[in-house]
């Protein structure tokens, strides 16, 4: 994993995070539940890096979106 996240690679982590979610649940269904109990992990790993990166590139679009209204 990179030091640094910008916020294309964190899109596209967040993508990877979201097939390996969908992937644990279609194993879960089929019976499989040690993959995918280390899927949802990879998961959530994956996750918890580029959550902040997304959330602050949303603040940041947010506040500029408030000052062109102002």
């Amino acid at each position: 994993m990179p030091d640094k996240v910008n916020y294309f690679q964190a899109r596209i982590m967040m993508t990877k995070a979201t097939a390996k979610f969908r992937l644990a649940a279609r194993l879960r269904k089929a019976g499989v539940h040690d993959a995918a109990e280390r899927l949802e992990i990879e998961a959530r790993a994956l996750a918890a890096i580029c959550q902040p990166v997304v959330e602050a590139r949303i603040a940041e679009s947010d506040a500029i979106l408030a000052d062109k209204e102002e």
